[in-house]
């Protein structure tokens, strides 16, 4: 304040005097008090916590996106707007870096649960609310993880216990859940609820692999594993390469519930030891491309093929055939080729004799007595005007070619028939210089070579370059034709023979009766 003159008690005041000191008062008490005087240097309790370095305390946050941060504490009620988790009372701290209002970061803990979440508001953009050391850790009481689990140490092990020497409903599991209802698509049973015995005897604790409904319920366990002795249970088995050292075998169930319903196949040396069955069916195929069985396949019960293509395929470079079962027109075996064409077939027609069918063989003029019925599929003689064109009567040099015909006798070289014994016949090159039309001809089998195609692996059958081919068969059917017009020429001969001969009796009776 200025230096005015002191006032004497009983006398008059000058205001003029005076008044520079009322104003100096008033001057003082309504302008910011330095903080070096004993004030704030501000004119309003944020200003004054400022500069004063100091916090406010349980700010209420209303509106997390628009309130106007200090340092200091917080808290939101329920309703609040923005808040790290909807319906959830918080409190919290917020700290402005350096006094920029544009950079803040703020720490708010759940009253409902005690979790904590960070916001971070930087060149003026408020962040998301992230939850602290839940993206670091995992609960051990349990939790959810959205990224992968990776253990990385020599020796890595994940441990799932299992108390020793009990027994638990489901016994160890690890299983793979849908998303939107986590109901189990697979389960692991990595040890089931069979109960372990005594140390030493490997019981119990069985692995198995189970599949459920959409809904997550079980269906089955589709692979099984005995810990005792490894022995494993598989419902439908494909494989491009299975290998067994030892016998792959069954009783009655030893692939799924009563047989293997697929197909157990192999592409490279299938098995090396026995793949046998007491009572099992196998409804697909046993096979494989390369080398499939060095051991044997054996069934001490029944071994049956049900498919329909194929009960049992024989397999060679450039031929394969199928054997299998067929009920038309009656129950027997059928013979198929690679492309599954019935090539032949054996028919039980009665308890006494079967019956061979050749499906695709037709008639013809080389072998008309070889043809086979399209009904029956039996053999039968064809000679219907439907094959044939051009029909003449038989002529009389042509019937006169029977008289060129040697007959004679001989004995077979064939090691199938007796040497001893004689047999009639004609000579196939005598006949065919008598008519060549009366016998078949043939390559000679030494000119018939066999070669495999270096290629594919086919056997192909090719001539010997300059062979011709000889006569090798006679037709007797043939024969008994030229034979009948024969007869039949020498019948009318004989008949006109009588008939002149009768005449000349006549005569000659006539002739005496005179």
């Amino acid at each position: 304040m200025k230096p005015f003159p002191d006032v004497t008690p009983g006398t008059t005041i000058e205001s003029a005097v005076h008044n520079g000191t009322v104003a100096d008062v008033e001057t003082d008490l309504n302008a910011p008090r330095p903080v070096i005087a004993g004030g704030t240097g501000a004119t309003s309790a944020a200003g004054a916590r400022t500069n004063l370095k100091t916090e406010v305390a349980a700010q209420t946050v209303t509106n997390y996106d628009s309130h106007v941060f200090e340092n200091g504490s917080f808290w939101s009620a329920s309703t609040a707007t923005g808040e790290p988790v909807d319906g959830e009372t918080f409190a919290g701290t917020a700290v402005i870096l350096n006094n920029d209002p544009n950079s803040i970061v703020l720490h708010a803990t759940s009253q409902n649960n005690g979790a904590s979440y960070t916001r971070v508001k930087l060149g003026g953009v408020w962040g998301a609310w992230t939850r602290e050391g839940i993206d670091d850790y995992v609960n051990v009481t349990g939790d959810l993880m959205t990224g992968d689990l990776r253990i990385r140490k020599n020796s890595a092990f994940l441990y799932l216990e299992k108390a020793v020497g009990t027994a638990s409903a489901v016994g160890v599991q690890a299983g793979v859940f849908d998303g939107t209802n986590y109901a189990a698509r697979w389960s692991l049973q990595l040890a089931d609820s069979t109960a372990e015995s005594t140390p030493g005897s490997n019981v119990g604790s069985n692995f198995s692999v189970i599949r459920c409904t959409d809904g997550g319920t079980l269906i089955d366990s589709p692979l099984t594993i005995n810990r005792a002795n490894g022995s494993m249970n598989v419902k439908g088995l494909t494989a491009t390469s299975v290998t067994s050292t030892s016998s792959v075998s069954g009783v009655s169930a030893a692939f799924g519930a009563t047989a293997l319903t697929g197909a157990l196949t192999g592409t490279t040396a299938a098995f090396t030891g026995n793949v046998s069955g007491a009572a099992g069916t196998f409804t697909g195929n046993v096979s494989g491309a390369t080398g499939s069985f060095t051991g044997n396949v054996t069934a001490t019960g029944m071994f049956e093929a049900t498919t329909s293509a194929y009960g049992f395929r024989v397999v060679h470079p450039g031929r394969t055939w199928g054997v299998g079962v067929t009920t038309s027109p009656v129950p027997g075996l059928s013979f198929d080729d690679v492309t599954g064409t019935k090539v032949a077939a054996v028919f039980t027609q009665f308890s006494t004799y079967c019956t061979l069918i050749l499906p695709n063989m037709t008639t013809t003029a080389v072998a008309p007595n070889c043809a086979v019925s399209a009904s029956t599929g039996t053999f039968i003689f064809s000679s219907s005007r439907r094959y044939k064109k051009d029909i003449e009567p038989l002529s009389p040099t042509d019937a006169d070619k029977l008289l060129l015909l040697d007959a004679v006798t001989y004995k077979s070289t064939s090691v199938v028939d007796d040497p001893d014994r004689t047999w009639y016949g004609f000579v196939a090159e005598d006949v065919d210089r008598a008519d060549p039309r009366l016998v078949y001809r043939e390559y000679k089998r030494e000119d018939l070579l066999d070669e495999r195609d270096g290629k594919t692996g086919e056997i192909k059958r090719r001539v010997r370059e300059g062979a011709i081919k000889v006569p090798d068969q006679v037709d007797y059917t043939r024969i008994t034709v030229l034979a009948v017009a024969k007869v039949q020429e020498q019948e009318k001969r004989i008949k006109a023979q009588e008939e002149r001969i009768a005449g000349l009796i006549a005569r000659l009776e006539a002739l005496e009766a005179t």
